[in-house]
Order: C-alpha cells, then structure tokens, then sequence
C-alpha cells in the first residue's frame, strides 16, 4: 500500500520489488476485479510485473526521458512498417496487421505477469513478436533475465528481444543488446533458449557523441506468428534503425524533458473550475494493503532462509 501512495505521489522512483507469494498475488487480483477505481489507477498509472519463481512484485517508474525516447523510436518502427504495407508483395498484406500496443499486462506461461515498454503484436498473434525494454545502470542487471523469461515462457513466439540502457546519473553513455529464440540440443534433448546477439553495444559515448556505421536492424517476420511469417519466407523486408538515429532521439528525448515554463504576467491570479478530488486509493483499499505487509512481515520473520 506504502507503494502504491508513493507512486500516486510521485515519490516512488526507478524499479522497487518486495516479496509477494502467489497466494498474495491472486489476492491481489481478486481484491482489483471488486474495486474498479483503484484497478483503473493502477492499470493506467502504474507499471508492475509479478514473478511467481522469485516470488516478487516489482513496481517500475521509467523517467520521462525514457518515455519520450520510446516514443521516438516507435514512430520510427511504425513509420518504416507502413511503408513496407505501401509494397505490392505477399509480405505487405501480412504487415498491415502489426502495430504497436501500449503498456498493458503480458500474462506469460511460467504465471508471470510483466508490463513490458514497449511491444509490436500483430493482430492474428497471441503474444507479441517484437519486446524493447529500457534500463538504467542499476536495473540493467534484469535485461537478460527478462529476455529470457519473454522468449521461453511464450515458446519463442517474442522473437526479438531489444534492451537499451540508459546510464543516468553516472555518464551520458548509452548501449543495446538484442536477444532471439534459438533451439539447442542438449544431452540429445532440444531445447529453447534465448541467445544473445548484440551485447551492450555503445551508441551514444559517455561525452554524448554518436556512435556511426552501425544499425538496429530487425526482419518483418519477426513481428509475425511463426505460421504467418514462413508464407512470406522467401521475402526479406528490413527495419533499420541507424545508431546515429537512435542517439538523436536520445538527445530529442532530453531536450523536450528540459521545457522552458511559462510564468503568468505580474499580480495575474489564476482561477479554476470547480473539480471533482483527485482518485485516491480508498480507506477499504487502505486496510487491505496494510494487512497483506503485516502477514508479510510476519512471514519474513518467521522464514529465516528468505
């Protein structure tokens, strides 16, 4: 509940976890589907994800600048997509169901529940084809354990994984490492591993300078269902995205975080309508927090190994 107040009060900053057991976590849901206020607030508002094999609930608040650069870098995505839909062959139709979702629930196989930045669907797929997730120094460490989790617990229907860390508070650098689906055998057993590909490449330096003469580059067929993308086998479409491109919308991102106020003229009062309060999280809501942290506290004290 503490949580939850500190990120209606814009407190709560960067990825905060605690631990929440399963049982906790349909609570949870349960409690959400009877209060529909507060399942409005944190639908819209807040960004968690929920791991039942660590047990833990992560609360995430990506900075503004985070937002505004994946912005930039969506419009880019769709803006090519479109494009390649404007084509005469068999994989433009298959295009013009891809799009971009917003940041909505991905339920995924292994019970996990994540909020991921950003994803690609198209619309005959259950699960996205395309994640990026955005990072700082300190949560850069989750990016290969997410690209994991995103690839194998949807049996390689996320094809491409993109993480992009951006090391705030300590350099202006910034780098991306991609991950796909990759078949291993193993003790003449095949499995399904993430591989990574790209590992922490720079594309901006720590002075702010671009890194050039290398790419984003993704195949359309990577936001299509397996099914849908062995139709269009025989034809290739890139998306490229230039190093160069992707450290000017870095650079676009942090101007348009750092706006100019406009202050009102000398002895000018301001005068609003009358307005409904804010939603808060209810009294009821309240109580129901505070007695989940008790048992949790109870629990952590009594688990000596945790």
């Amino acid at each position: 509940m503490q949580l939850f107040k500190k990120h209606q009060d814009g407190t709560l900053e960067g990825w905060t976890e605690i631990p929440f057991n399963t049982d906790n976590y349909e609570e949870l849901k349960m409690f959400l589907k009877k209060h529909r206020n507060l399942f409005r607030y944190i639908n819209d508002k807040v960004r968690f994800d929920y791991d039942p094999c660590r047990l833990l609930l992560a609360i995430r608040v990506p900075a503004p600048v985070h937002d505004l650069f994946m912005a930039h870098l969506k419009r880019d995505i769709l803006r090519q997509i479109d494009k390649i839909i404007d084509g005469n062959d068999s994989i433009a139709n298959l295009a013009k169901g891809i799009d971009s979702e917003n940041s909505t629930l991905l339920l995924l196989e292994d019970g996990a529940s994540r909020y991921p930045d950003a994803r690609f669907r198209h619309v005959k797929a259950v699960h996205p084809g395309v994640i990026i997730e955005i990072s700082n120094s300190q949560t850069t460490k989750y990016l290969g354990y997410l690209a994991d989790q995103y690839i194998v617990e949807t049996s390689g229907s996320v094809k491409v994984v993109v993480g992009i860390k951006l090391d705030y508070g300590r350099t202006l650098k910034a780098e991306l490492s991609l991950w796909r689906p990759q078949i291993v055998e193993e003790s003449g057993q095949k499995r399904l591993i993430s591989r990574q590909e790209i590992s922490s490449e720079v594309f901006r330096r720590e002075n702010a300078t671009a890194v050039g003469g290398k790419s984003l580059v993704l195949q359309v067929k990577d936001f299509l269902p397996r099914a849908l993308a062995q139709i269009a086998s025989d034809v290739q479409r890139e998306i490229v995205i230039p190093y160069l491109k992707l450290a000017e919308y870095l650079d676009k991102a942090e101007d348009n975080h750092q706006r100019i106020p406009e202050l009102l003229e000398p002895r000018v009062i301001k005068k609003t309508r009358e307005r409904t309060p804010p939603e808060e999280l209810g009294s009821e809501d309240e109580e129901f927090y505070q007695q989940k942290e008790s048992k949790e506290e109870k629990r952590a004290k009594a688990d000596v190994g945790w």
